[in-house]
């Protein structure tokens, strides 16, 4: 939670579960955060200590104000400790990490335009969009 702190933006990649398992093994979801924190169809916690990413950045939402956050996940086939990757996980890595490259450049844009232009209106958050 402290390493929000002053942060103009997060990108995290993770693995996720979706409630209900609606999406196959190998999607990839970006999800961007609202001040309540995550959609719920990706705050799914797939730590063992049942304290995982969505419920930091909602802890760090209700301590103070939220950076923009982009979560950028990897449906997870099993999640079971010490079980390898799957085959359909491994297979969207390259997906994955072309999806982080493209935030972090799409962040960095739009500093640079707020830097020059001022502030302007924070991006709307809350959705999830598969691929």
């Amino acid at each position: 939670v402290h390493h929000l702190a002053g942060a103009d933006a997060v990108v995290v990649a993770d693995a996720i579960r979706t409630p209900g398992g609606d999406r196959p093994p190998g999607t990839v979801v970006t999800a961007v955060a609202s001040p309540d924190g995550l959609p719920a169809e990706v705050r799914s916690s797939l730590s063992s200590h049942g304290f995982g990413v969505a419920e930091a950045f909602g802890l760090a939402g209700a301590i103070g104000p939220l950076p923009r956050v982009v979560v950028i996940g990897v449906e997870a086939e099993q999640t079971a400790p010490g079980r390898p990757m799957s085959r359909a996980v491994r297979a969207a890595l390259p997906h994955l990490t072309e999806a982080v490259v493209r935030e972090a450049q799409s962040l960095a844009a739009q500093a640079e335009r707020t830097q020059s232009d001022g502030p302007s209106d924070p991006p709307r958050g809350g959705q999830a969009l598969a691929r």
